[in-house]
């Protein structure tokens, strides 16, 4: 009897020490890393995760199903190298995958940029790599990366492109992403001797023009933002290029909408880096003086992201910080404000309602679009 009761309780310990041993452990399917795993019984909801990518790139929205990042960096239009990371291998899928979930276009006209997408190197045993005419794919364990090397063709300069990866791409699991990526990044201009160049010349050669001097700019005649743009570059605030234009349908980057504003506000403040990637920018001081007066903010590792060209909705929240605006609730309601990112609700909101900016004639605010040379003249026009 004894011996029974010994034998019982060690039973019953053994079980209690199993079952708290196996809630203790984290449960990951199929022994791999980077999934998503769907909510209650019998869900099928398993997706893999994007891990990163190079270069880097900041979160510019999640709307949940959809992610939108932009490359933090100008991308030379004739050298293009793009990776991103994955925790599964894919190269049975690849080709299905470049055919049908991943897109390539320009982000202004949605023009597709067509790739070959033939297999150039296929895949060995000896290597695991592969190669999609411009494509790429090597096994890496938990961190498998698709690259892009730009050969077959050439990108405009000064362009938006956008790469999407759907939520279909699928692994050699049968694991899907289960949402949409998406990955914006503008490629380098170039100078009228044909020079690469990151930044547009005008906002670095701020004494280029002496306030009162008639501007020249030859490419502004009969645009809709002509008068606003003169009376910018009679002032100084804004130049035109060394080819006598003034380009005003092109993006303006993060760096020079810093500039303009603080010259147009005549802020005054702290000068120097402040931030990991401007200390050797032409605008430091610029976006010092403006992180000095609570207008601009880093993104992901202290950096600025000078040279990315600054969304509406990122100008519309500079200007209400620029004048320290009080929010307000009355404004139009755009068919397009579910896309408005959280952070610039109050800024789109406060703006439009006092005509600072406005959307466009079918409705829509655009909020994530880029923000042209003649849209940043007509807003400054506004604010002084």
């Amino acid at each position: 009897m004894l011996i029974r009761s010994i034998s019982c309780r060690s039973g019953l310990i053994v079980v209690m020490l199993i079952t708290l041993l196996l809630g203790a452990i984290p449960l990951v399917a199929y022994g791999e890393s980077g999934t998503d795993q769907g909510q209650g019984a019998g869900s099928a909801a398993r997706m893999a995760k994007l891990l990163g990518c190079e270069p880097a790139a900041t979160l510019i929205s999640d709307q949940g199903s959809k992610m939108e990042y932009q490359f933090d960096d100008l991308i030379d239009y004739n050298h293009v190298e793009l990776v991103w990371y994955f925790p599964f291998g894919f190269f049975k899928t690849l080709e299905a995958n470049l055919e049908n979930n991943v897109k390539f276009y320009n982000k202004q006209t949605s023009q597709p940029v067509v790739l070959p997408n033939i297999v150039t190197v296929p895949i060995t045993v000896d290597n695991y790599y592969m190669e999609v005419t411009d494509w790429w794919f090597k096994r890496i364990t938990a961190h498998a990366p698709l690259g892009l090397t730009l050969k077959s063709t050439s990108l405009q300069p000064a362009t938006t492109y956008v790469i999407e990866i759907g939520p279909d791409f699928e692994f050699n699991n049968g694991l899907k992403l289960g949402k949409t990526y998406t990955f914006a990044f503008t490629t380098k201009g170039i100078d009228p001797g044909g020079t690469t160049t990151s930044v547009p010349s005008d906002e670095q050669a701020t004494n280029q023009m002496t306030p009162g001097q008639t501007p020249g700019c030859s490419d502004i005649g009969g645009h809709w933002a002509e008068a606003g743009i003169k009376q910018l570059v009679a002032a100084g605030i804004m130049n035109g290029y060394p080819d006598n234009t003034f380009k005003p349908d092109d993006t303006i980057t993060r760096a020079e909408f810093c500039a303009i504003l603080v010259k147009a506000l005549k802020l005054t403040g702290e000068a120097g880096a402040a931030f990991a990637d401007t200390g050797e920018h032409w605008a430091k001081d610029y976006i010092a003086t403006a992180a000095a007066n609570g207008i601009v903010h880093g993104t992901s590792g202290n950096n600025f992201a000078p040279d990315v060209p600054v969304t509406r909705e990122q100008m519309a929240l500079m200007i209400c910080l620029a004048k320290k605006m009080t929010a307000l609730d009355s404004w139009q309601d755009f068919s397009d404000a579910d896309q408005l990112s959280y952070w610039a609700m109050d800024a789109v909101k406060t703006v439009s309602a006092k005509k600072l900016m406005s959307g466009y004639p079918d409705n829509t605010f655009r909020p994530q679009d880029f923000a042209s040379r003649a849209e940043a003249a007509a807003v400054i026009v506004k604010l002084l």
